[in-house]
């Protein structure tokens, strides 16, 4: 599932997001910690937390496993393209 914010995952009736097993925070309009941390999990700081969430740009994920983290996300279509040069 993919949204421009995290809020679309909750409903009145039902919480997706609770369902999501490796939540993935893309570069999302509503940087607002709190529903964030709704979504990734709760961290092992906020501060850390707060500090990856101001890192999120176009083409970076953020991931929460044991601490917040930003990672680059890779387009598969461009990476064959570079493996194949």
């Amino acid at each position: 599932m993919l949204s421009q914010g995290v809020e679309d995952y909750k409903t009145k009736d039902f919480d997706f997001a609770s369902q999501v097993k490796l939540p993935i925070c893309l570069n999302i309009q509503n940087k607002d910690y709190k529903a964030i941390t709704n979504f990734v999990g709760t961290p092992s700081s906020k501060y850390k937390l707060e500090t990856q969430i101001k890192k999120l740009e176009a083409g970076k994920g953020l991931i929460n496993i044991g601490e917040p983290k930003i990672f680059e996300i890779r387009k598969w279509w461009k990476t064959k393209k570079e493996e194949n040069k």
